[in-house]
């Protein structure tokens, strides 16, 4: 596997090694680009066997750096952008394009949160002083504000097109520290600033959850899509369940505050790791994963 960026003029620069298995030499310089999958293939093309071909892709050269010029439209398929790195796998002699590997565990991790929120929420909630009978009202109220969040998707994808998870999950976990404060700093307005942020991360999580959908669908095929559910259910469960186990392990030997603050903070940094792992390999179009993506052990 070979790590490549896409550079102006939507050049990219194909590893001499690679050139070597598909058999191109000065002598044979044209390729032919399609996508399959959700990847951008890139093989050798020859021209006495295009009567048997059921299709022929984009045919381009190769110059004399060993660059070829990827197609317009197929980087605005997969928003691939000119500057970002991408990985080459070679695959039965031909070159795959991929952008996505930790998917689930930035699922996973999302989820755990989004769960002890919840279960944070009324111990916060308890220790402000707030009516059990008043939880059901402000539970209502949180539901509602979601469900107008979840109207926000396109709008949020379209503004920040790769970067809508980072967004989401940043916004989300700074909230929950910010939450985490001012149970610290118990300032006169701490219950009205909190159901703030109780509805504010409702946006968020309400939008991560259409856009995770999105994504685990789109990222799938007939071939994958057992495993792949498989893969995302099992994953997610396994994070969600030690993240809530520890979460309240915590919660039971400290109080709301210090917890809230260090969940926070400890999220914090594993979201900062695994988004910037995934900021050259996850995209919103479809991919394909390999059985090294979706393999447990």
């Amino acid at each position: 596997m070979e790590k490549r960026k896409i550079t102006k003029g939507r050049r990219l620069n194909i590893p001499s090694k690679f050139l070597d298995e598909l058999e191109l030499s000065a002598e044979w310089q044209e390729v032919e680009l399609t996508i399959e999958y959700g990847k951008i293939c890139i093989k050798k093309f020859e021209r006495e066997n295009i009567q048997k071909k059921p299709y022929i892709g984009i045919v381009r050269e190769l110059d004399d750096l060993r660059r070829v010029v990827i197609p317009a439209e197929y980087l605005r398929v997969l928003e691939i952008e000119i500057g970002d790195i991408i990985q080459l796998r070679l695959e039965d002699k031909v070159i795959k394009v991929q952008r996505l590997r930790a998917l689930l565990i930035f699922m996973g991790l999302f989820n755990a949160i989004i769960t002890i929120t919840t279960t944070y929420k009324g111990n916060m909630l308890t220790e402000l002083d707030v009516k059990p009978e008043t939880f059901s009202i402000i539970n209502a109220v949180l539901t509602f504000i979601s469900g107008i969040a979840a109207t926000l998707q396109n709008k949020i994808h379209e503004k920040f097109r790769n970067k809508s998870l980072t967004v989401l999950s940043i916004s989300y976990i700074l909230s929950f520290i910010a939450m985490g404060l001012l149970l610290y700093l118990q300032t006169n307005n701490v219950l009205p600033l909190i159901l703030i942020l109780l509805a504010f991360i409702k946006i968020p999580m309400a939008n991560y959850y259409i856009l995770s959908e999105r994504y685990s669908k789109n990222f799938s095929t007939p071939k994958t899509r057992s495993r792949i559910s498989f893969a995302i259910e099992f994953s997610t469960n396994i994070i969600e369940a030690i993240s809530l186990f520890l979460a309240g392990t915590l919660l039971d030997s400290t109080n709301i505050m210090f917890a809230t603050l260090f969940v926070g903070l400890v999220f914090l940094i594993l979201f900062v790791l695994v988004l910037d792992y995934m900021k050259t390999r996850v995209g919103l179009k479809p991919e394909e994963y390999d059985k090294k993506d979706i393999e447990l052990e």
